[in-house]
């Protein structure tokens, strides 16, 4: 809901705790609008003369209070980066797919979890150290077909601020990545409760989320057990090390990595370096 008032609106209760209205968040579309100008927005009066312009959103905190001119809070929501498809390709290039699992244990292909992102608006890809799970989520995006953009919020935990769903983007026809902060205070309580109403904010605008997090991270916001979230583990690490092998030398013989016998001939490359550089065990062609 957008209101135009000279002055600024009372401040509901930060700790209401009541889920979110999803009607609610369509009040976000007010900052679609500031994706298609250049320079953050219209020209407003200096001096304090302009109109208040307050946004709403789904809690009852204002999100945002303008006199004379556009706040930087706006241009902190739309802090993102374009994903590039160069950038996308080379950090798929070495990527092995470690599958998908949902919270009740069903194993998903990648090409059937990237049909339920678009049908529930986003996924929540919960991993640990180690899992790729940044890497995974930009798989899924990148089997989208959207236009990709990494979310990257700032905020200021020493000045109490937290990550919420109020800084989200909702405009329609994108792909996004967001990777969840470590450190649980720094993420408002009732995000996890939340983002399911803000996938289905985006699945109506043809938009979707890859939202990445850790296992320990997502229990302390509360963890939904409905609703898209799957679990990402690490893929063998011998097939890590052959995709990363053969991309950076396409030319080695790497069938040992799965236990397939070859003869000694033909572990050599093609055009073996110089005997010098080899153990004196190693066999030549």
């Amino acid at each position: 809901m957008i209101r135009t008032d000279r002055d600024p609106p009372e401040i509901a209760d930060p700790d209401r705790s009541e889920p979110a209205d999803p009607d609610e968040l369509d009040a976000l579309d007010a900052l679609d609008d500031l994706d298609e100008l250049d320079g953050g927005g219209p020209d407003l009066p200096a001096g304090g003369t302009g109109a208040a312009v307050t946004v709403d959103h789904n809690d009852g905190q204002v999100a945002n209070v303008v006199y004379g001119g556009l706040h930087q809070y706006v241009q902190r929501v739309r802090d993102y980066h374009e994903l590039s498809a160069e950038y996308v390709r080379d950090r798929l290039a070495g990527f092995v797919d470690p599958g998908y699992r949902t919270v009740a244990g069903d194993r998903l292909t990648a090409e059937t979890a990237v049909a339920r992102m678009r049908r529930d608006g986003g996924v929540i890809l919960v991993g640990g150290p180690g899992t790729g799970r940044y890497t995974a989520a930009l798989r899924l995006l990148h089997g989208t077909g959207l236009r990709l953009r990494e979310i990257r919020p700032t905020f200021d935990p020493a000045r109490g601020e937290q990550l919420t769903i109020a800084e989200l983007p909702v405009a329609p026809g994108y792909a996004y990545l967001l990777e969840l902060p470590e450190h649980a205070p720094h993420i408002q309580y009732g995000f996890a409760r939340d983002i399911g109403a803000y996938c289905d904010s985006l699945a109506r605008r043809g938009s979707a989320i890859a939202v990445t997090v850790t296992g320990t991270t997502w229990e302390q916001l509360g963890a939904v057990r409905d609703g898209p979230v799957l679990q990402v583990a690490a893929p063998p690490a011998d097939l890590v090390l052959g995709r990363r092998l053969r991309q950076l030398r396409p030319d080695l013989a790497l069938d040992w990595l799965t236990g397939q016998r070859r003869s000694p001939s033909c572990w050599s490359t093609r055009h073996p370096p110089k005997r010098s550089g080899w153990p004196s065990s190693a066999p030549t062609c």
